[in-house]
Formats: C-alpha cells, sequence, structure tokens
C-alpha cells in the first residue's frame, strides 16, 4: 500500500503543472464571467422590473441562465486536460521508451496502471470540479444574481468535467494501441467523439451521465486488457 501510495504521488507531481493551468485559467476567466454576467443581469432585471417594481416578465427570464456564459469555457477545459494528461501518462514513455523502466519496480503492472488513473482524477477533480463548484457556490448566494443558478447548473458543469474523464480514457486507449495509425490506432478517440455528439444533442442531464458511463466503461475495460497484456 505504501508503494502505490508513493506512485501515485509522483504521477500527481507530473499531473500538477498541467492541473494548476487548467484550474488558474477556470479561476480566473470564470470569476470574470461571473462578475460581468452577474453585473449584466442586474441590469436587466432593472429594465424588466420597470422603475415602480413591476413584475418581472418572467418569460425574458427564462430567456437566460446564470452561469451559461462559463459554458464554453467549462466544455473546452476538461476535454483539453484529459487529453495533455493522457499523452503525458501514456503516449511520452512510448516516444522517449521509458515503459521498461515505469513497468519494472517491486509493485504490480496493475498498480501502475491505477496510480495514473487515480492521478488524472484527481486533477480533474481538484483542478476544474472544485473551483467550478465554489464558482457555482458563490453564484448562489443572495445578491449575485437576481435569480439564483439551480443545482442542475451544477450538474451540468460535473457532466462536462466527466467528459473530460472520458476524453482521458479515450487518448490513453489510442497511445497503448500497436496498431498502425491509419487502421484502428485512433479508434479511442473517435469513440470519444461519437459520445460527445451524442452527449450535446440530449435534453436530459440523465442521458449524458449515461452515455458518458457506457464509454468509460467501454474504455476502462479495453485500457486494463490491453495495458496489462501488452508487451512494451
Amino acid at each position: 500500500m505504501m508503494k502505490f501510495i508513493a506512485l501515485l504521488k509522483k504521477d500527481l507531481r507530473e499531473c500538477l503543472p498541467w492541473m494548476l493551468m487548467a484550474g488558474v485559467v477556470l479561476l480566473l476567466f470564470g470569476s470574470m464571467i461571473l462578475h460581468y454576467s452577474s453585473k449584466g443581469w442586474w441590469e436587466r432585471y432593472c429594465v424588466w422590473s420597470g422603475d415602480k417594481g413591476s413584475t418581472i416578465n418572467a418569460y425574458s427570464l427564462l430567456q437566460n441562465v446564470p452561469l451559461s456564459d462559463i459554458s464554453p469555457l467549462l466544455f473546452c477545459l476538461p476535454l483539453a486536460l484529459g487529453l495533455v494528461l493522457g499523452i503525458r501518462q501514456f503516449w511520452i514513455p512510448g516516444f522517449d521508451k521509458t515503459w521498461a523502466f515505469c513497468l519494472h519496480r517491486s509493485v504490480p503492472r496493475r498498480a501502475v496502471l491505477w496510480s495514473r488513473f487515480g492521478a488524472a482524477v484527481l486533477s480533474l477533480v481538484l483542478g476544474l470540479g472544485l473551483i467550478w463548484t465554489l464558482l457555482y457556490v458563490y453564484a448562489i448566494q443572495p445578491g449575485v444574481f437576481p435569480i439564483p443558478p439551480v443545482p442542475d447548473t451544477l450538474l451540468a458543469g460535473w457532466i462536462f468535467i466527466l467528459l473530460g474523464l472520458l476524453a482521458y480514457c479515450g487518448t490513453v486507449l489510442s497511445g497503448l494501441s500497436r496498431v498502425r495509425w491509419y487502421t484502428t490506432r485512433l479508434f479511442g478517440i473517435v469513440f470519444v467523439v461519437f459520445i460527445l455528439f451524442a452527449c450535446l444533442i440530449q435534453t436530459s442531464l440523465l442521458h449524458c451521465f449515461l452515455f458518458i458511463l457506457l464509454g468509460l466503461v467501454i474504455l476502462v475495460s479495453q485500457i486494463i486488457y490491453t495495458f496489462l497484456n501488452r508487451e512494451f
């Protein structure tokens, strides 16, 4: 167990620069977007309310959703972080021929795999998920928005972060594959794109979650089989 923890710490150190970069970008630009979005909401609120406190036009309010302006940023960052971590952990060792050194240790090969998985998951959760949750908690405080964001907004953000995990798994599978580029080498990445489009056309968060869960089960099972049986 101590050896696994030491291995996990090493993998986390390798992921740390990318995790911090993604977290700083989300915190910095997310805070700016939140500030100007809140200001714009209050300006529209005054217009909708009228000078004498008339009834708010509910239809106009529902045309916009608080925190929706952060969606493009929160959509792209997890995908980028998952892609970068997958390349860093499973493509680079193949390019610089260091897999033999990484695997010839006094720990099982399965421990090496789960250590890298764990480091990637923690990077996504701590680097993006935690900051997104803090932004949401701030946005629901009284006075930030006339109408606070609903819990589905928080869940939608975590769906985006799960898509980042899916992108990570697809990148890992393509990096572990030993077939040629023009055959099925990029199956993992192409499969992620397919799941991504399937989620984008959904109107239910539950359906999105189920699509992502199915994709993760397929990709992770393939990764485990390939990693444990491949000759490095």
